[in-house]
């Protein structure tokens, strides 16, 4: 009992003295060093990301009413944030705001990051929150702490912005923030967030995010009213100044391992490691007048991260993109997408309309599929639309290089309610055989083929027919809703019959298709242009206007511009829709035409008659054995 009592006193004196002790404030770029905690116990270390420290000073300077972060994807602009935030919750606490796209990204942050990332991780913001466990002051939302609180909201709920007021004010992610499109419209929310601060003379207002498409990017809008500065790299052969940037990266045809960086001052040769010296050496310098707002723009040539798996280097890595980029099915979207996230820079879209059918019919060659197939075709595909009193459908050949071919062009008159019009249009699409050069016929209904059918209105009559011929490689499709979603999807069963029915991104496939239809015809009609569409006669001039009917319409989601493609009322867009359902199917085998032309090949060689070998008569003997 006595060691007891001696222990509680002890402990009590631990107590008193931890309690009352004098610790002279520090400034938020000690704190991150000295204080906070990242996962597995770590020390933050500006070592590491040199160019963040400055971004963590600038905002609390006194001439300083708003920061701004322009930056590729993954240099730690949040985690900047995070540590301004935590060092307010610890050493001068105030009311702090986050705004960010929608509620759902709020939560996930909340929990993801700020809790399990610099809460939990940091020892003297543990008992502050309460290591995120939940009671009435401590909500993923919202947080209360001695001195202050914490609110996080999503853009799409502006009104809960009304009573709010802080001077510590956070928006992440700022250009994928949408206006209300309810009845009640809030205005700008960006704007609302910056407004609940007025009311303070001290008050930290950031905005973080990388840009978006050029003319609706907010961020590059209120990085044009700031100083704009950037990270200023001394070369490591010549000592000249200059920014590093993608256009500087180097690197031999189909060799990217080898890439290199070359200094645009003098032309000298730098490897990755130089890269990652001058990274280290660099600073930063304003660009522009300073008239109250901070700007920190930086490209993904900065990147500290270490070399990703299969990379030799960071230039390896941006040299492989580049070739991807080139390589892909729908190379704007995903040049966009490496512009925004690496380049940090607004993306100006390349608009890409229909061609004048005037044009597409001065191409058209004279290829008949069914006497000869296009030594190019390998595999073959078929879309069907449904309509009201007949079914239309298109057969396609595809091959290396994203090349297609039209074969055939076939509309079956009937009802789709009428079992008559499927049959007749599984026995013509049985039909469709055609000879190759190598020795082989290639047709519908086989292996290696697929069909995808438009059961988008008359679904309760498509599903039967392409649930029992499931087999032979048909299915049902559906255009997706979503304006930005995938050419296929993952497919889903439908519950009676339980028919495959593959949703698909039909403004991204008519992205892709009017940009390969706008390619033109070679000079020398052999070197054809990656993504290459053949017509032959069956692209009649009635098929070429439905082929070309649609026009693209621009519509923002989710902070981005998307072009939405329109059908005008009074024409006629079957063909489009039938090549749309053909690339679908097309991207549901998954082709991997070199290994298809090595088996094509292949099995006319192991298909052609061998000469029977023949029979050696050896000498025998009488006896059992062969001894004489």
């Amino acid at each position: 009992m006595k060691s007891a009592l001696i222990n509680y006193i002890n402990g009590a004196h631990r107590i008193n003295r931890r309690c009352h002790r004098y610790r002279a404030s520090i400034s938020a770029t000690q704190w991150s060093e000295e204080v906070r905690r990242m996962e597995g116990g770590k020390r933050f270390r500006f070592e590491f990301a040199p160019y963040q420290k400055e971004m963590m000073e600038i905002p609390f300077d006194s001439e300083v009413q708003m920061t701004v972060f322009q930056l590729a994807s993954r240099l730690g602009k949040t985690e900047v944030c995070m540590n301004i935030i935590g060092h307010s919750i610890d050493e001068a606490p105030r009311k702090i705001l986050c705004l960010y796209p929608t509620t759902s990204q709020a939560e996930k942050w909340s929990k993801e990051t700020l809790e399990k990332e610099l809460f939990e991780t940091t020892p003297s913001l543990q008992w502050l929150v309460r290591g995120g466990r939940r009671n009435s002051s401590n909500t993923i939302l919202h947080k209360l702490f001695p001195g202050g609180l914490m609110n996080i909201f999503g853009g799409n709920a502006p009104g809960e912005l009304r009573r709010a007021k802080g001077n510590l004010l956070f928006a992440d992610e700022v250009d994928a923030l949408q206006s209300s499109k309810g009845k009640r419209d809030e205005g700008d929310q960006l704007s609302i967030l910056w407004m609940r601060g007025s009311e303070y003379r001290d008050t930290i207002r950031i905005a973080a995010s990388y840009p978006s498409e050029e003319g609706q990017s907010l961020i590059a809008h209120l990085m044009e009213s700031s100083d704009f500065r950037k990270w200023i790299t001394p070369c490591a052969e010549c000592g000249k100044d200059f920014v590093m940037l993608r256009e500087h990266v180097k690197y031999k045809e189909n060799k990217p391992e080898e890439a290199w960086m070359e200094c645009p001052e003098s032309g000298c040769h730098l490897n990755d490691e130089n890269r990652k010296e001058m990274m280290m050496q660099g600073r930063w310098e304003a660009t522009k007048p300073f008239t109250g707002v901070a700007g920190f723009w930086a490209n993904g040539m900065i990147s500290p991260h270490p070399v990703q798996k299969g990379f030799k280097s960071h230039l390896h890595w941006v040299a492989q993109k580049e070739i991807e980029i080139e390589q892909a099915d729908n190379p704007d979207r995903a040049r966009h997408v490496f512009v925004n996230t690496f380049d940090a820079n607004p993306y100006k879209p390349e608009r890409i309309e229909a061609p004048e059918p005037d044009r597409l019919l001065e191409r058209v060659e004279d290829y008949k599929p069914r006497v000869m197939l296009p030594e190019g075709v390998l595999i073959l595909t078929a879309g069907v639309d449904v309509q009201k009193r007949y079914l239309e459908a298109s057969v396609w050949g595809w091959g290396e290089n994203k090349e297609s071919w039209l074969l055939e062009h076939l509309i079956v008159n009937g009802a789709p309610d009428d079992p008559g019009t499927w049959n007749e249009m599984g026995r013509v699409l049985a039909g469709c055989r055609y000879p190759h050069p190598v020795g082989k016929e290639l047709s519908l209904f086989e292996p290696g083929s697929r069909v995808f059918v438009d059961a988008g209105h008359w679904d309760q009559h498509v599903l039967p027919w392409t649930f029992s011929k499931q087999k032979l490689g048909v299915a049902a499709c559906q255009g997706s809703p979503t304006i930005n979603a995938p050419i296929l999807g993952k497919p889903r069963l439908a519950h009676n019959p339980k028919a495959q029915i593959f949703p698909v991104g039909v403004n991204q496939s008519k992205d892709i298709i009017y940009r390969r239809l706008t390619l033109d015809f070679p000079n020398d009609g052999v070197s054809f242009p990656p993504g290459y569409v053949h017509l032959n006669r069956d692209a009649t001039p009635q098929f070429i206007e439905g082929l070309t009917a649609e026009y693209g319409k621009e519509e923002r989601y989710r902070g981005e511009v998307f072009t939405r493609y329109v059908c005008p009322s009074g024409k006629r867009n079957e063909p489009l829709d039938c090549l749309v359902y053909a690339y679908a199917a097309k991207d549901a085998i998954r082709p991997r035409f070199d290994k298809i032309r090595e088996n094509l090949e292949k099995s006319v060689e192991d298909s052609s008659p061998k000469p029977k070998r023949k029979r050696i008569k050896r000498g025998g003997s009488k006896f059992i054995g062969g001894f004489k």
